[in-house]
């Protein structure tokens, strides 16, 4: 990841933890944090004009149980 993408990331709330090149139907994939979608969200818009994007959100499986209580 670039010093451009990180601050960006930053200024929206959003940790990146890592990064990966890929083959396949995506070139990458970035492992983050935040808040809320609301950052991932708009980072994923950035390039929305040039590019693709799929944004998972992720939980533990402990965290998802307590939900489904």
């Amino acid at each position: 990841m670039n010093k451009m993408m990180a601050e960006a990331a930053e200024k929206m709330g959003v940790k990146i933890h890592q990064g990966f090149m890929t083959l396949g139907r995506y070139d990458a994939v970035w492992i983050s944090e935040a808040p809320d979608i609301s950052g991932p969200m708009r980072m994923s818009m950035m390039g929305a004009d040039a590019a693709s994007s799929e944004t998972l959100v992720a939980t533990s499986y402990e965290e998802a149980m307590k939900w489904m209580q």
